[in-house]
Parts: C-alpha cells; structure tokens; sequence
C-alpha cells in the first residue's frame, strides 16, 4: 500500500519557497514509495500588510554605510558597546599597522584615556550626577561604574586606543577621538544595563551630556572634539568600508538591524513570520479549515508532516476534531518539525489544550522532530507523557540559528526517524 504524506508548511513561507521546499521534500530517497501533497495555506490565508500606511518612515530607507544619524550610531552601540573601539582597532593607519608588524614589542605612546579610565571608573561609585535633568544615582549609578569597569577590562581597549590615536594623521585629535569612543562604550553598557534591570533609561540629550561628561574625565577637550557622528566619519568609516566584510560590514549590518532607517525592510521580513503567527492566533479558523480540507482530499490514510507553526495548527486541528465527537479526519500519524506547539501548551497559549489538559484519547501517534540548535523548536514528550503516543527525536544540522530553523529536511536522521515511525504505524 502505498503511504500518503501531506506536508503543511510553517509561518511566513509563500508559494515560491512553499514550492522549492516540496520539491525537496518529495526529492528525497527515503520517501520512495511514498505519494506528497502539500498544503498552501499562507498565500490565501496568511497576514498580509497591505500598503503599510500604520507604518512610520516605512518608504524611507538609507545605505547601510550611512551613520550620520545618531539614532543609527546608537542602534550599532546597544548591540555592542565596543563596536566603535572593536572598529578603530581594526581600521589602524596602513603606516602603524606596518610599524607595529616589524616591531611588535616597540612600546606605542597610549592615549590620556588609557592612562585615565581606571580613575573615571573607580569616581563613579560617588555622588550622583544629574545631565539634563535625569538623576543618576542608586541602581543607577552603580550600574555606570560596572559599565566603566567592563570597558576598561577589555582585553583589545588597549589597542583599540592607540589605533584611534594613530588617526590623528587624518586629521582628528587623538586624544580626544579616543576618549569620545569610550565615553560612548561606557555609556552604551551603561544603557544596557539599565533596560535590562527595568530602570529608566535617559532620552537622547541626557545620554549625550554623559557622554561629554565621561569624555572630559578622560582628557579630551570636548569643546573641540570630533565624534564617530562628524567629521572623523571619513577618516574613520572610509578604511573599515575597504575591509569588507570580515571587519566592517558584518557589524554595520548588525547594529543596523534597530534603526529607524531600515524600518521598511525589518518591518518587510517580520510581517510575514511574525504576522502569521499573531494572525493564526487570533484567527487561525481559516488555516485549521484548510489544513482540514486537504486531508480529505488525498481521500485516504494520511501521514502528516507540519513544520513550525504549521505543527501548531495541526495539534489544534486534531484535537478539536476529536473533542467534536465525530472525528472525521483520517490521519494515521503526525510528524511535526521545528515546532513551537510544546511549548504553547506549556504556557497556557496553545488554543485547543490548557496546560492542564492532556492530549484527547485517540489522538493519532505523534513524532516531534527538534534541534537544540534551533530556537523555534521543543520537546514535546516530557509535555505529553504516556499514555499518549508522543516520541521526539532530536537531529542536529551543524548550522545556526536562524537558518537551522529551515535546515531539517535534507538531513538523514529526519528521514529515517521519519520512515521507522511510518513503519510502527503499520505495526
């Protein structure tokens, strides 16, 4: 006989990549004598975000290089405090860079700021300090000296310093170059700091007057400083633009990912993945009902392999179907991967099951496919323990997340964990 499998995709997927990962699916050796269908619910039913009129700056954009805006500056820090040193370091001046490779014991002068942080780091513990009327003291305070002591822990700051100094040549102060990139490291653990402890967190001119309050407790002449945001932008920027990616682009791209300036693109690559999800749990009727619809027509014993968010709408789906009193769908097992369905239940979110509701009697045998390397995926067996018919199987693809989130179904162990419990089906 043979087997009938029905693949129901997960969040955010569409008709293109819905029909490339079928076809590898299908493609698969292991599947042999199996007959796939798939089910296409996203394009009918899926979030859609129209025109995006709910969405500031979404028709504004910038190039990734641009950090004229300190909002855009700010995005990159909180992602990395160090980021700007970590930059500066590797951006040294090709005259330096050489000089230190043929000598690499020769002592270079350090910046007043290496010399003057471990004092600026040790007075923070003191009196208070208020920058345009934000008080900082208590918590606060103390989280600032922690902040300054991590910068001056860095292992690279060292480095990091002389090679901001060394860009005197382009013109900039280097004394003050350097210690504007500290008092902009410090300040950014210090807001870090902050929002994850749940306290207030300065707006942007209070952020700013710390800044050239620590900047001037290092040696700088504030008053005639330059800033990573002026006209140090060419000397600076320029050098890690040649590097590519390995040094500069990567980070930039990183800490860009906050900006207001990339909203139309962030807000693009979320809707999808993230509107599915809110959208099925607010109105997943529609998605249930397709799934539902295409079971039926295969017309015969189904197997049904949902991934991520797909597997939640299976659950719900059967479940329901069997608290119905008529269970009308013929499915002989599930295979979910990659799901979060595990971990809905656990926290009261899933919507056919409360955490204290077991699976209903009858719900078909279920293998659960997960990778501890994917952040999206859990175990559903030590939430579903017998008598109900629960086995996950863990696989890893050697890949990160994100992209291990999609990278099941070339692997091996998915398919055979898959064919022998297709084979206990029949048992």
């Amino acid at each position: 006989m043979v087997q009938d499998v029905l693949f129901v995709h997960g969040t955010g997927v569409r008709e293109a990549e819905y029909l490339g990962t079928l076809q590898t699916i299908s493609g698969q050796s292991a599947l042999a004598g199996y007959r796939v269908a798939g089910c296409l619910w996203g394009d009918e039913h899926g979030c859609s975000l129209g025109d995006a009129l709910s969405v500031p700056l979404y028709g504004q954009s910038k190039a990734l290089d641009d950090t004229a805006d300190p909002v855009q500056a700010w995005a990159q820090l909180l992602q990395d405090p160090m980021i700007e040193l970590t930059m500066a370091a590797q951006a040294r001046l090709p005259a330096a860079a050489a000089a230190a490779a043929a000598d690499p014991f020769a002592a270079a002068p350090a910046p007043a700021a290496a010399a003057t942080l471990p004092l600026l780091a040790a007075s923070l513990a003191g009196t208070a300090l208020v920058f345009d009327g934000f008080v900082i003291d208590g918590e606060s305070l103390a989280a600032l000296a922690d902040a300054a002591a991590e910068t001056r822990d860095q292992p690279g700051l060292r480095s990091a310093l002389e090679a901001a100094a060394q860009l005197a040549g382009a013109g900039v102060d280097g004394d003050d170059f350097a210690a504007q990139l500290v008092a902009r490291a410090i300040t950014a653990g210090w807001l870090m700091r902050l929002h994850a402890g749940g306290l207030p967190v300065p707006a942007g001119p209070a952020r700013d007057a710390l800044v050239a309050h620590l900047a001037a407790g290092l040696g700088a002449s504030v008053g005639q400083s330059k800033s990573l945001l002026g006209g140090v932008k060419s000397a600076f920027l320029k050098p890690l633009r040649l590097l590519g990616s390995a040094a500069g682009g990567g980070l930039l791209r990183a800490g860009a990912w906050g900006s207001r300036h990339y909203r139309k693109s962030i807000t693009d690559a979320a809707s999808l993945r993230v509107g599915d999800i809110l959208l099925y749990q607010a109105r997943g009727q529609h998605i249930r009902d397709q799934i539902a619809r295409d079971i039926r027509a295969i017309g015969a014993p189904v197997v049904v392999v949902a991934h991520s968010l797909g597997g939640i709408a299976c659950v719900d789906l059967l479940v329901h179907d069997l608290l119905a009193g008529s269970p009308s769908l013929p499915v002989r097992g599930l295979v979910t991967v990659g799901s979060q369905a595990p971990y809905l239940y656990e926290i009261g979110a899933l919507w056919s099951r409360e955490r204290k509701d077991a699976l209903p009697a009858g719900f078909p045998p279920w293998l659960n496919v997960y990778d501890p390397d994917d952040l999206l995926s859990f175990m559903a067996e030590p939430m579903f323990p017998a008598p109900a018919r629960v086995q996950d199987v863990r696989v890893s693809s050697g890949q990160p997340f994100p992209i291990s989130h999609s990278a099941y179904w070339t692997q091996p162990a998915v398919w055979q964990a898959f064919n022998t419990f297709v084979d206990g089906l029949s048992a």
